[in-house]
């Protein structure tokens, strides 16, 4: 195990680390990373000449 893992998860332990975290600002948040992150590999497939959907037969 790392070292960052140990530190997070005594961390768990102890209350005064427990932030409270707004649901929507962080589904948010997940969707703009997934999104930038789709991008660039689908990008990344289409200048390979790999087209990772098909649009019919």
């Amino acid at each position: 195990m790392t070292k960052a893992f140990c530190i997070a998860f005594v961390m768990t332990f102890f209350s005064v680390f427990d932030v409270p975290v707004f649901w929507p600002i962080l589904l948010c948040y997940w969707i703009v990373l997934f999104v930038l992150t789709m991008r660039r590999q689908i990008a990344h497939m289409i200048k390979y000449k790999y087209i990772p959907f098909s649009f019919g037969k």
